[in-house]
């Protein structure tokens, strides 16, 4: 099954490039303004899930603002 799954989100890749695998995963992951943490190399950060960018970096509305996280350990409060 593992197998099969990866093959088709490949397949998905290869024929839709990167947004449709981000497209795939905003249908199934959390919903919007789900509060999360992020934990980098340079301290953690915490906020409410506001989407993926088009590349698939991770959105974050923070107090500070929007945030656009490419890596770190994500921890969603639900």
């Amino acid at each position: 099954q593992l197998r099969a799954a990866f093959a088709a989100r490949l397949s998905l890749y290869l024929e839709g490039g990167l947004a449709g695998v981000v497209s795939a995963w905003q249908e199934r992951g959390l919903a919007e303004g789900t509060a999360m943490s992020v934990h980098r190399g340079t301290g953690r950060v915490a906020g409410r899930y506001a989407g993926l960018a088009e590349g698939g970096a991770l959105l974050l509305d923070t107090d500070a603002g929007r945030t656009r996280i490419v890596a770190g350990d994500v921890f969603a409060e639900v």
